[in-house]
């Protein structure tokens, strides 16, 4: 995610468009919309990881908005909330997963030429007429790079109404639903309904898509070649044509590969504004707008379940835990599985473990079991001795959650899942809680070092911190003075409440000698008597 914006949700009238930088620092008065914002990312998440009858699932087990009518902001006409969101995707991973000819396009397509792509979508959510405890899709909308697609769905799921580059396509869909699936629409045909299937038909087999939508692109393509050409040929043409932005689609028209010359001495003359090359553009958008939007669902989706939440509401350390054999390969939110967390670790990965938090914090983990019973112990270097945390200060029960859940996602060797897609996302509410300064200074010094590496800049990590901590702020423009991090590494998004209902919010950022610019004097001082 390269962005988001948010529209009546709570506080949230009308967010600006807050980039998500490898760190976003998010500060403010209380009830002023910081939690709000925060907890919209293990909002997606808990969407896409459970069967759900809505767009999104308000109350889950991460965090719980509540109602549909308590969370919409109540000073605005709009009755619906809405989600923009910003990203990017790769050429070559679009035509893979996302064109109706992947398998027969490798003569066609230069597999160097890999452009990133800009992708935006909006998704608009409300509350239903027939049944208003229950919310839908209304509408959705997705651009990849200058390209342009509106959809309308009914409350029955059903889409209604299709745009593609303001060319509407309305009388040609039918019997088209979405499932609810997240943010992104789930597109599948009515026979895909009936049979059961959980997922797109158009997805995984193209022949199942509209034929009428693949006779119309041949029929426009017909109008600009000879009555005599072969189908072969035409058949060609069809796989040569290629989904990207518009000057790449008008490119791929004039492929060289190509035998038919009536058709490349016309597309010759095309540019982007053409009317002709629209006609032919669009529908090509319009018989692969399916398997376009499930990609992009599928492409959220990913990102979604590599959210990693942490709540400011951190179990207490307990003197023992009941020992389960259960697999557990997350920390909860709470923090509350930690010690079965780390008694699953293999002896490697405590190992590591142990030494990664000894360079970092100077303290040393390890489990011990007793009568059916866990412990986690702790010894802090000045010491000789391993102590039960139920014994040490209560600050270390509450960073442990976090730290151990950063160590174990950013770490290559331990093969998690995320490094097959390259991000991680956390989302951490006030890690300051219970920590001295020192404390929090070795903390943040740990989330420099880690957004700071080279391997790290290949696996874009991003780190979205809720705190109420100047020590914490301070240390991050140490960091940017020292050269240790970019200012364009780091994003500060400063909330504050108008008027009791709606979020005023700016941004900060620091400059290279890692000042803050546009931040409120007198910030953290209480007001004077």
């Amino acid at each position: 995610m390269k962005s988001i914006q948010i529209e009546n949700l709570k506080s949230l009238v009308k967010t600006p468009k807050i980039e998500i930088k490898p760190i976003t620092i998010l500060v403010g008065k209380n009830s002023s919309g910081k939690s709000t914002f925060l907890r919209t990312f293990p909002l997606f998440k808990q969407s896409v990881e459970e069967n759900i009858k809505a767009p999104i699932l308000f109350c889950g087990n991460d965090v719980d908005f509540g109602d549909f009518s308590e969370i919409i902001n109540k000073s605005t006409k709009n009755d619906s909330i809405i989600f923009t969101i910003e990203s990017e995707i790769e050429q070559a991973s679009l035509l893979n997963n996302a064109y109706r000819y992947t398998f027969n396009y490798s003569k066609f397509i230069n597999r160097d030429d890999n452009e990133i792509l800009p992708i935006k979508f909006i998704s608009k959510i409300k509350n239903k007429v027939k049944n208003i405890r229950n919310t839908y899709l209304e509408s959705f909308e997705i651009s990849i790079a200058d390209q342009n697609l509106n959809f309308k769905f009914n409350e029955d799921s059903k889409l209604i109404d299709l745009n593609i580059n303001n060319e509407s396509f309305k009388k040609f869909i039918d019997d088209i639903y979405s499932t609810n699936s997240g943010l992104v629409p789930n597109l599948i045909t009515k026979m895909s309904i009936e049979k059961n299937y959980l997922f797109s038909l158009s997805t995984m087999f193209p022949q199942f898509q509209e034929q009428s939508r693949y006779e119309r692109l041949l029929k426009i393509i017909k109008k600009h070649v000879y009555n005599t050409t072969s189908n072969e040929n035409i058949a060609d043409i069809v796989r040569s044509i290629s989904i990207g932005s518009k000057s790449y689609t008008l490119s791929s028209c004039k492929n060289d590969f190509l035998k038919t010359k009536t058709w490349l001495k016309r597309a010759e003359t095309w540019t982007t504004e053409s009317k002709d090359f629209q006609s032919v553009n669009n529908a090509l958008l319009f018989e692969n707008f399916m398997s376009i939007v499930n990609f992009i669902g599928n492409h959220f989706k990913s990102y979604s379940q590599r959210i990693n939440y942490i709540s400011p509401f951190r179990a207490s350390p307990e003197r023992y835990y009941r020992h389960q054999e259960l697999a557990v390969h997350n920390i909860d939110p709470q923090g509350k599985n930690t010690a079965i967390f780390l008694d699953n670790l293999t002896s490697s990965q405590k190992k590591k473990l142990e030494e990664w938090t000894d360079n970092n914090f100077n303290i040393k983990l390890k489990t011990t079991y007793k009568s059916g019973h866990l412990s986690i112990e702790l010894k802090e270097n000045e010491s000789n001795f391993y102590i039960n945390i139920a014994d040490i200060g209560f600050g270390y029960s509450q960073l442990l959650p976090i730290i151990i859940q950063l160590w174990f996602k950013t770490t290559e060797d331990n093969k998690d899942i995320s490094f097959n897609t390259g991000y991680e996302t956390f989302a951490i509410e006030q890690p300051e809680l219970h920590l001295h300064p020192k404390m929090i200074g070795h903390f943040t010094d740990l989330l420099v070092k880690l957004i700071s590496s080279n391997r790290f800049k290949k696996s874009n990590i991003k780190l979205i911190i809720e705190t109420h901590s100047k020590s914490f702020i301070n240390r991050i423009g140490q960091h940017i003075a020292k050269k240790n991090i970019t200012p364009d590494s780091v994003n500060v998004v400063i909330f504050d409440n108008k008027n009791g209902y709606e979020s005023n919010i700016d941004i900060a950022k620091f400059n290279d000698k890692g000042m803050l610019k546009n931040w409120p004097a007198n910030f953290f001082l209480p007001e004077r008597f």
